[in-house]
């Protein structure tokens, strides 16, 4: 009977030892530099909303390619330059200006998350305005 007893009870450890939660390891913080910032980036994410229009942009070299479809049946082309700072006690910033009419972006962003295969950039003036991108093969040429 005591045999038994200790294997339903070995049995019962087992199972509940089993039984653990997988969870997906945590991609390490890089560092934001035009280095780890540099490459092809999709737009999977904004303001929450994963439904978000083809948006690709390219940063390389302190410059931009934005394609866009936003508002349009075709995507557009838009280039231009962008710049990280460092700003004391939030973090790094980026801010871009387009070649075409040498306008700032709307908005300044500051990258809340870099990882190796993901970037978030949260609006400096607007904390809802928070974009998501992934690295990406498929940039449009």
């Amino acid at each position: 009977m005591r045999k038994i007893l200790f294997a339903i009870f070995g049995a019962a450890l087992l199972l509940c030892s089993c039984h653990k939660e997988v969870v997906p390891p945590v991609e390490p913080q890089l560092p934001v530099t035009f280095t780890n910032t540099a490459g092809d980036w999709r737009l999977v994410e904004w303001r929450g909303n994963t439904d978000v229009p083809a948006t690709f942009v390219r940063l390389k070299d302190k410059e931009f390619v934005l394609w866009q479809s936003a508002g349009s049946m075709y995507p557009s082309k838009v280039t231009g330059s962008y710049n990280l700072v460092e700003e004391e006690g939030l973090g790094m910033i980026i801010r871009g200006m387009y070649d075409f009419t040498f306008e700032y972006w709307d908005h300044r962003y500051l990258v809340t998350s870099l990882t190796a295969t993901k970037m978030e950039w949260t609006s400096m003036d607007d904390p809802t305005d928070v974009s998501l991108y992934e690295r990406t093969p498929d940039f449009p040429e």
